[in-house]
């Protein structure tokens, strides 16, 4: 007993060390050299003061020690310290853009949720960290999940594109330092990943993953503004489309696809209507590609030009540039560490030019490149560690970078956890498997022991995986050592080997028309019954499929329909002990609940539920992921409680929202959310009857949860802090006591 209380306090001292911003940690290693007139003066320590109530980047000291095999605590529940964590405390590169004229190269960084301005001359071989010009970070700047940057250097300005939750695009000065709001903003379509400049004819390019489309802007545009044009439809041949980038030389659009295609209806808390069957077209898997459109090019136009084929080796292409001057396109070749260059007029199944790829190179997951004609330079951004390289503009093979730009010390970390909005246990290996929702779309496994900033054991990643964005469920089968995860983008369930790692392609794939899959979000396998359970938000459904259904099946049983009050269902459990389905599922239109549904688990078609978990005493306001303890009879809901409002409906502004609305940053707002515990016989307006939930637990908005029974041991992952956490909390799984004081627990915490 006192040895864990020492143990856990060693975490919470660990975790709370200093107030100011993790993203600003780094600095202290990296000197003190910086530019005049900085606002944010260094402490006598060197180290920056941030924003004492960031939530988005907090620091973490790399190496914790905690023993979780001590003797067990009399009472859990409430405010509990995490045992363990796994958090990367540093930047993680992303997008990348040069300013050659002012020297300047800018970085986004997707980990702490910043952008970070350096010297273009700086970097070197060292393993030291190197000093940034400027660093953008803090939660009034509306920056979260980011990906592409782009800096207009006439108009002294610096655009980055949110690829999640906030949807929006932030434009900041030049010399914007801090946590500042932006000067103006544009909100997008939902999945925004790559953003390009026209500076010019004064518009801007975005590129939206989830629909297949280009959204041409003013330059200038702000609020609710509507894209001036869109480039989508099936002879676009785009498929979930990444890296863009506006050649203004030769007045085209040069765009790069993953290869993941589906047609979806709307499927957000703020849609109505149950659509037909008809919407369920099916989705498909595409060869990656990178397209070439005419800059005019508007509607379902053709490319004039696609490099697409195996002799292209794309594999998950992300950045893309182009230089002019050489008649060259380069691009981050994610899949398999490399970056490929092509002849810019290049057209079909043609092989790259040139490939930089291999140890020497230090490339790993590279995000964004930029060439640099001028200077003879090529930039990359690694996602795969804390480094963005420089090499000669025409090295290939195996060479070395000219030098390094470090935002961590040599060798450390990086956990790449990209929004971790789902997890899941393995008990055969004693792993935990967290699936990304951005960035790279990969499954992060790692030791159930990992502690700290830590490298995952394994990872499943690669254009052979056929993952995606969008993984908002995991499931582990531990009956036949199966990992299962739904792909939205691609409307598809993919089933790996549970040992599964590194491109290994998955053994069976749920994918087609009378799948009657639009858009599946979340899923849970029941092992007993043979069942896998998906829960697919544009369908308002639910989906159970035949555990060994494999190509274009229909499911077995469709649970769908007003009766249900099913609408956007965001977490599916099943409790085959109790025979029940339970799915979570919000709503935010007159009328609508948001809460846990439960049914029967033979249920079918337009069926009322046997009961309803929600209303103000439950705490739910946004469920997300939920786990079951089919022995106990246990719920466990991940309450993420953050606000969401969407701008768009798809690809349309909501007509419901005026042109200058201000919607709320998702990080920290609405109401903390927590890991809830309740009953599988609740029903109604209950509170939970365990919660974890409180300032010592560090979660503020978990969206996934997973459970240990075994070991007493409940894992979340939070989309603030985007790590992972694990809490001992053994009372959980045993028999309630007569007190009624997991009631009573529910009103800890903030």
């Amino acid at each position: 007993m006192a040895y864990l209380n020492r143990a856990v306090g060693s975490i919470r001292r660990q975790l709370a060390v200093v107030s100011f911003a993790a993203a600003f940690l780094f600095l202290v290693f990296s000197g003190t050299e910086r530019p005049p007139g900085i606002a944010n003066a260094a402490t006598s320590s060197g180290a920056f003061t941030g924003p004492p109530d960031d939530m988005c980047s907090w620091p973490v000291d790399p190496n914790p020690s905690a023993d979780t095999d001590a003797a067990l605590p009399s009472v859990v529940g409430g405010d509990l310290d995490p045992v363990r964590y796994v958090m990367d405390p540093y930047p993680t590169f992303n997008g990348i853009a040069l300013d050659v004229a002012n020297n300047r190269v800018i970085l986004s960084d997707e980990n702490r949720k910043s952008v970070i301005t350096y010297d273009r001359k700086s970097g070197s071989t060292s393993k030291d960290v190197t000093s940034p010009l400027l660093h953008i970070i803090g939660p009034h700047t509306e920056i979260g999940y980011i990906s592409g940057i782009e800096v207009d250097p006439p108009r002294r300005e610096l655009y980055a594109v949110n690829n999640d939750i906030e949807d929006r695009v932030v434009v900041f000065d030049y010399d914007s330092n801090g946590d500042l709001k932006p000067k103006r903003h544009l909100y997008t379509p939902h999945q925004a990943w790559g953003l390009s400049l026209n500076p010019s004819q004064d518009e801007m390019v975005i590129s939206v993953q989830q629909l297949s489309l280009l959204a041409v802007y003013r330059r200038e545009a702000f609020g609710l503004e509507a894209p001036l044009r869109i480039i989508q439809g099936p002879h676009t041949n785009m498929a979930d489309p990444h890296g863009v980038r506006w050649d203004t030389t030769h007045h085209e659009i040069v765009v790069a696809s993953h290869g993941n295609s589906a047609v979806i209806s709307p499927y957000t808390a703020y849609d109505t209507g149950i659509p037909s069957s008809a919407m369920a077209v099916g989705g498909r898997f595409l060869s990656p590609s990178i397209s070439t459109f005419d800059e005019a090019a508007s509607g379902d136009a053709k490319p004039l030009r696609t490099i697409q084929g195996s002799n292209a080796r794309l594999n998950w292409p992300m950045g893309v540039d182009v230089d002019a001057i050489h008649g060259e396109i380069a691009v981050a070749n994610n899949g398999d560490n490399s970056v490929l260059i092509f002849g810019r007029t290049a057209d079909g199944n043609v092989a790259p030019v040139r490939v930089l790829r291999g140890a020497r190179t230090g490339i790993v997951s590279p995000m964004g490149v930029a060439i640099d004609p001028q200077n003879n330079e090529l930039w990359v951004a690694n996602y795969g560690d804390h480094t963005a390289l420089v090499f000669s503009r025409e090295a290939t093979g195996d060479l070395a970078p000219k030098r390094i730009i470090r935002n961590a010390p040599a060798g450390m970390p990086t956990g790449g956890f990209g929004n971790p909005y789902a997890v899941a246990y393995d008990s055969k290996r004693d792993e935990i498997l967290v699936p990304n929702c951005v960035t790279q779309p990969r499954i992060a496994v790692f030791a159930k022991s990992a502690n700290g900033d830590f490298n995952p054991v394994r990872i499943i990643a690669g254009q052979a995986t056929h993952l995606s964005r969008t993984m908002h469920g995991i499931a582990y089968d531990a009956t036949h050592d199966e990992m299962v995860v739904p792909v939205a983008l691609a409307a598809s369930v993919l089933t790996f080997r549970g040992g599964a790692t590194g491109t290994e392609a998955p053994i069976r794939v749920i994918q087609g028309n009378e799948t009657l899959m639009i858009r599946p979000h979340t899923l849970a396998v029941d092992e007993k019954n043979g069942e896998i359970i998906v829960g697919d938000p544009s369908g308002r459904s639910l989906l159970v499929f035949d555990r060994n259904a494999n190509g274009n099946m229909g499911p077995k049983r469709v649970i769908q329909g007003p009766k249900t009050g099913l609408a956007f269902i965001v977490g599916v459990a099943v409790d085959p002990v109790h025979d029940r389905i339970i799915a979570a599922s919000a709503s935010s239109v007159p009328g609508g609940k948001t809460g846990l549904f439960i049914f029967r688990r033979s249920d079918q078609g337009d069926v009322v539920p046997r009961g309803v978990i929600a209303g103000p005493r439950t705490g739910i306001v946004r469920p997300w992921q939920l786990a079951s303890d089919p022995e106990q009879g246990r719920i466990f809901v991940a309450a993420i409680n953050n606000e969401s409002h969407p701008p768009y409906e798809l690809e349309k502004p909501r007509k419901d929202l005026s042109s200058d609305v201000q919607l709320p940053i998702p990080w920290n707002s609405g109401e903390l959310g927590f890991i809830g515990v309740w009953d599988i016989n609740d029903n109604g307006d209950v509170p939970p009857r365990g919660i974890i939930k409180g300032e010592s637990t560090f979660l503020v908005h978990p969206a996934g949860v997973a459970i240990n029974a075994k070991k007493g041991e409940v894992y979340a992952t939070d989309s603030v802090r985007n790590g992972l956490f694990t809490f001992l909390a053994p009372y959980f799984f045993s028999k309630w006591p007569d007190t009624g004081a997991p009631s009573a627990l529910a009103g800890n915490g903030r």
